[in-house]
């Protein structure tokens, strides 16, 4: 037989060969598994310590630290987790400066689950001339307040007729609809040494 004529299926055989043995990792036996925590359900994690004890929804703003300097990068997150059953709702999230009219504010409307994605935290600029966006550092001292509100869309229908954000007047909803779940935090930034 010709060896141009096997070298294909040399190569096949190795292919298979090597296929096979990364396939071949070690297995867990039970031995090996820890036990899931009480009221755990194997292959979940436990929820954080801040939880409430059965069905919940847990709010919060996370900072690296309570105060940054002008143009210091600013680290953090918005957490939403929700330990009841899961809805669909509304998230709003917003920003302002203390003292001035323009804030920075955005709606998502999402199933609100056990792991529901927060959103990463960011610096905005808003001076007396309005909100221009999000940095990385604040670009002026001051007090700024951030928060999470929480509606739930059965309660906005009951309202309005619909939860269809585009269809929504924002500060109707904050007006007529009570949150479920809402938290603030302020945080100060101050000049630059």
């Amino acid at each position: 037989m010709d060896l141009i004529k096997l070298l294909p299926i040399f190569v096949l055989l190795v292919f298979i060969a090597g296929c096979a043995q990364e396939g071949a990792e070690e297995i867990e036996t039970p031995e090996d598994v820890e036990a899931p925590e009480e009221n755990e359900t194997p292959g979940e994690t436990a929820p954080p310590e801040t939880a409430p004890e059965g069905e919940g929804l847990v709010l919060d703003i996370t900072f690296s630290k309570e105060t940054y300097a002008v143009g210091e990068e600013v680290e953090g997150d918005y957490v939403v987790e929700n330990y009841g059953e899961a809805f669909e709702g509304i998230v709003a999230y917003k920003v302002e400066r203390e003292g001035f009219d323009k804030t920075s504010s955005s709606y998502i409307g999402t199933t609100i689950a056990e792991f529901t994605p927060g959103m990463m935290l960011s610096a905005v600029e808003i001076d007396e001339n309005g909100y221009y966006g999000t940095t990385d550092s604040f670009p002026y001292p001051g007090t700024y307040i951030y928060s999470i509100t929480v509606y739930d869309c059965a309660d906005v229908e009951a309202e309005f007729g619909h939860c269809e954000m585009f269809d929504l007047d924002k500060d109707e909803v904050a007006e007529k609809v009570a949150p479920v779940g809402e938290v603030s935090k302020s945080i100060q930034v101050v000049e630059s040494s």
